[in-house]
């Protein structure tokens, strides 16, 4: 993986896929080409990529020919996956780095007509075919999006000034917090609580301070419907340094969360047009208590 600089997927639907990698202090960083913006990938998604191609049984040779692609749903394929390598360049004679070596190499993916339980592959300008696991085209979804970090939200707690909390029918809880002195003051639809519970307000700013999602849902517009009538909605003040002004600023994050009447919830963060999706354990931890029976310390 540290010798692979881009990944190119391309489908007979989808939009293409173009993942990029870029070295930095803690390691190889993935991004993803999304409205032609690069943002951060899945790193862990990538990983699997690349173990997987490397891991993978080869089930049967079926053909060594190169004339009967077609005839193995490869011409056109149902995918094409093209990897980009840059490996470092023998030393020049005076010890210096020399040219760096490039390479690339293409996959492509298929299936015969009506029988996708069998999956084939061929490297481009070769002329074997191998038969392979069909669960191994899992390995390359087909949409950008589906390659986007799982990461939605961070904020850290010393930039924190408040959350609310809005549970649709419920509550509207306000937490404030005062980093000098790391407390927090409560109130919930107007009223002061005594009954706060330190931990568990600590708890929530965990969560939405380092807010992950299950994953990235393709068909928004269902998902928006349903965000129009929100279960549970977070507003969270911070001030955070603006380096164009050279100051701190207050910045509100607004996140939304709707049921899917099942056991999975959509989400979306004011300002992107993308919806995550959260599971249940992930929902419920969220809306947890904040107070107790002792008042607060």
């Amino acid at each position: 993986e540290q010798f692979l600089e881009s990944v190119w997927i391309q489908s007979r639907i989808d939009p293409d896929v173009i993942l990029r990698s870029a070295p930095t202090n803690a390691g190889l960083r993935w991004d993803v080409s999304m409205n032609n913006e690069l943002i951060p990938a899945n790193g862990q998604q990538v990983s699997g990529l690349v173990a997987g191609v490397n891991e993978a049984v080869i089930q049967d040779f079926a053909s060594d020919s190169g004339t009967d692609l077609a005839s193995f749903g490869l011409l056109p394929p149902a995918r094409k996956i093209t990897f980009n390598l840059k490996f470092p360049g023998p030393p020049s004679p005076d010890g210096s780095a020399g040219q760096p070596q490039v390479m690339q190499r293409v996959l492509n993916l298929g299936w015969k007509d009506g029988d996708e339980q069998r999956l084939f592959a061929n490297f481009e300008g070769e002329p074997y075919v191998y038969e392979l696991d069909p669960s191994f085209v899992s390995l390359f979804p087909t949409h950008p999006i589906k390659w986007r970090s799982l990461n939605v939200l961070t904020f850290h707690k010393i930039h924190l000034e408040s959350i609310t909390r809005e549970i649709a029918g419920a509550e509207k809880l306000k937490l404030d917090y005062q980093y000098q002195t790391d407390t927090w003051t409560a109130n919930r639809n107007g009223m002061a609580i005594p009954t706060l519970d330190r931990a568990a307000a600590n708890r929530l700013q965990e969560r939405l301070g380092s807010l992950s999602c299950n994953g990235w849902y393709l068909s928004a517009a269902s998902a928006h419907r349903a965000l129009q009538t929100p279960s549970v909605t977070f507003s969270i003040v911070t001030r955070e340094l603006d380096p164009a002004r050279g100051e701190a600023v207050k910045k509100t994050h607004r996140v939304i969360i709707a049921g899917t009447g099942g056991d999975l919830y959509f989400g979306q963060l004011e300002g992107s047009p993308d919806v995550f999706i959260l599971s249940h354990e992930k929902y419920r931890d969220l809306i947890r208590p904040v107070t107790t029976s002792r008042a607060a310390q």
